[in-house]
């Protein structure tokens, strides 16, 4: 679980600016320009949070090896 924590602030962050932007019926108290820019800023955070909550590496090569044994548990 620990390693999702960064997906709630995307999801609600990108609900918070789709509703205050202009594009797709949303409130439009957001500019074009001005929307851009917290797309950029919130890119970055989610980044940043992704990067850091990440899986460790080893365990992430394990699940990669894991993926590539074949059904009898062999290469």
């Amino acid at each position: 679980w620990r390693e999702s924590i960064w997906l709630w602030p995307y999801f609600i962050g990108l609900s918070v600016i789709s509703y205050l932007g202009d594009y797709g019926g949303g409130k439009a108290l957001l500019s074009t320009k001005s929307d851009f820019l917290l797309i950029a800023v919130f890119c970055i955070v989610i980044m940043t949070l992704a990067i850091i909550f990440r899986l460790p590496n080893q365990v992430t090569q394990n699940y990669v090896a894991e993926l590539h044994l074949e059904p009898n548990g062999e290469k």
